[in-house]
């Protein structure tokens, strides 16, 4: 079955729950993706990525230990190569301008800026350029850059994402502008939900986790993992990653749910507060059974009625969202 853009948010879950202490690290990161575009397909893309305090601590101390330890007699010389902080804070421009193709053909780098988020964390806003944005094909809720950077600093996450990403060349949101008509291919279709599902039943107690999603307390007994992860979720707080079209111009009408004058809210989720809500444990329970069956439609609106209401989620959940330009 093919992978799907929703199916990752889930699965991004997993990843930070795989890296271990990068976990920590990439949950003080911020992350919102605006995409800026007008009434003849050109645009920008606004990237904009902060981390917390604790990041350049954490990516210190990982550093000093995987140095000593690469090799029997620490000499570090095979020891992994680790994010540092000056490469999440400062990247190169030769990085950014890497980073273009990822979302797309005919992406280009225009500039980049350091800067601070409203919790005053320190970080930075790249720009791209790009002349139709039906060449764009990109997954915002796994965006290029430091999420998959810092997740790969343990040796199993890194091996996750290599398998999430195996074969799903052309995957992503998919873009067409015709006649001033913008149509956004979310992917909300039923085999995306049970794909979404597939994926939080695999967090929940699958192979999303280490041992098959086994998890044992001090005392042997198993402890569920909906209650677990629940329980992890102050390590995630701070945690955010947003994605947004921007009309430049005037909107004549459209069927997206959230809209704010010219700013249409795509997806914005904050797995902390996601998954302290209790329902959470109701949804994960519920893509348990989409592994095993595919879903009906009554089943999809039911599953995305609850993933609406779930605290810290705001997301489109129509399979094609449309934007007509005045």
């Amino acid at each position: 079955m093919k992978s799907h853009p929703r199916r990752h948010s889930l699965r991004s879950l997993a990843v930070a729950a795989l890296a271990g202490f990068s976990l920590l690290a990439t949950s003080c990161m911020e992350n919102s993706t605006v995409v800026r575009v007008r009434k003849d397909g050109s645009g920008e893309i606004f990237a904009r990525y902060h981390f917390s305090p604790q990041v350049a601590g954490m990516l210190g101390m990982m550093s000093g230990l995987a140095a000593g330890a690469g090799t029997p007699d620490g000499s570090g010389a095979d020891a992994p190569k680790l994010p540092t902080a000056d490469s999440l804070l400062k990247p190169s421009q030769a990085s950014l301008e890497e980073g273009a193709s990822a979302y797309g053909k005919g992406v280009r780098f225009a500039r980049h800026e350091p800067g601070k988020n409203a919790a005053g964390w320190d970080g930075y806003l790249v720009v791209y350029q790009f002349d139709d944005i039906n060449q764009l094909a990109f997954d915002p809720n796994n965006p290029p850059g430091p999420l998959n950077d810092l997740a790969k600093m343990n040796p199993d996450a890194a091996a996750e994402v290599e398998k999430q990403t195996a074969g799903n060349e052309g995957s992503g949101v998919k873009f067409t502008m015709a006649d001033g008509l913008l149509t956004i291919d979310t992917g909300m279709s039923a085999d995306a939900i049970a794909q979404l599902g597939e994926s939080a039943g695999g967090l929940g107690g699958g192979a999303g986790l280490p041992g098959g999603g086994q998890i044992t307390g001090p005392n042997g007994a198993q402890i569920d993992p909906a209650a677990a992860m629940q329980m992890a979720a102050g390590m995630f707080q701070g945690m955010r990653i947003a994605y947004f079209i921007r009309v430049d111009g005037e909107i004549a009408e459209t069927n997206a749910k959230h809209v704010d004058g010219t700013l249409i809210t795509m997806t914005d989720m904050e797995p902390g507060k996601m998954m302290s809500d209790p329902k959470f444990a109701e949804i994960m329970a519920e893509g348990e059974k989409f592994q095993t069956e595919k879903p009906t439609d009554a089943q999809v609106a039911a599953m995305m009625q609850k993933v609406e209401t779930l605290n810290g989620v705001k997301m489109e959940t129509q399979e094609k969202v449309t934007i007509r330009f005045k």
